[in-house]
């Protein structure tokens, strides 16, 4: 019996000392989050103060909402539910391959999608087609289409096309039929006429073809007050006119070098017209 109380009493110091490193030990143990590598207390071992100063810590962590590498799991697309407007508050969207827009007919009717490739843009049409929208710098269009349609196929709507080959551009009417062009009062269109023709302020036809085999032809001018600064060409392109004459005469009260007719009455004769804005010269 007295050995037993002798050991108690050599060990009692012994034990009393190491309590404080066995709290220390305690107070610094916590558990590491996987994700976010935040320490939380041990509920077996951490001691209230410690407690509290690693829970505020690690809430003040996920308060940041930093999902960046190392600081959590990033939200999958899946994820997230955008079911409203979003502000970007002007700054930009970066490092987007590709943009689909799908909405309702009022807004876009089939799908919309936007590529770039780092310099340039790009359309895919709904037909998987890669339309070139901007090429260094400038407005662009692939080669075989133009404005509003393909020149080549398209014979639905007017269209612009580039020729490369022949470095020309060309208006069509329909896709396939080359159509005239008016400026203001410029027009640089051509026409054949096979019978009488009134010219109009909105034509673009600006050199008429007149063909007189079958019969004399009539041509009336356009109104003067609307056509100001306005050429127009007449040619027998036939070769008819002097047995069967074209007449240009005068809409309204203007004339034509002081007079309301001008006759070609020779074959493969040619007449050439300015409008002051009240009366037509012969150039």
């Amino acid at each position: 019996m007295r050995r037993y109380a002798f050991a108690l009493l050599v060990l009692a110091p012994l034990l009393a000392a190491a309590a404080p490193v066995a709290m220390l030990v305690r107070m610094s143990h916590g558990v590491t989050t996987t994700n976010m590598s935040l320490v939380l207390p041990d509920p077996s071992s951490t001691p209230g103060p410690t407690w509290a100063s690693l829970l505020n810590t690690a809430l003040t962590a996920v308060d940041s909402h930093d999902h960046t590498a190392g600081h959590g799991v990033q939200v999958p697309s899946a994820g997230v539910l955008h079911n409203a407007d979003e502000a970007h508050n002007s700054h930009r969207l970066t490092g987007v391959q590709a943009l689909q827009l799908v909405g309702t007919p009022s807004y876009y009717p089939s799908p919309l999608h936007l590529s770039s490739n780092g310099t340039d843009l790009f359309w895919v049409d709904g037909a998987g087609n890669t339309v070139q929208l901007s090429c260094s710098g400038g407005v662009c269009f692939s080669a075989s289409g133009g404005i509003n349609g393909n020149y080549a196929s398209d014979g639905a709507h007017p269209s612009v096309f580039y020729t490369t080959s022949t470095k020309n551009y060309s208006l069509t009417s329909d896709g396939f039929n080359l159509a005239g062009v008016r400026v203001g009062r410029f027009a640089a269109g051509v026409a054949t006429k096979t019978a009488g023709y009134t010219i109009t302020d909105t034509d673009t036809v600006s050199v008429l073809l007149v063909d007189s085999t079958s019969g004399a032809r009539t041509i009336v001018l356009p109104q003067a007050s609307t056509n100001v600064g306005r050429i127009l060409w007449f040619k027998d392109v036939a070769g008819t006119s002097s047995t069967n004459n074209i007449s240009i005469t005068r809409a309204g009260s203007a004339l034509i070098d002081g007079v309301a007719t001008k006759t070609i009455n020779s074959a493969y004769g040619s007449l050439r017209l300015v409008c002051d804005g009240t009366n037509w010269s012969v150039l």
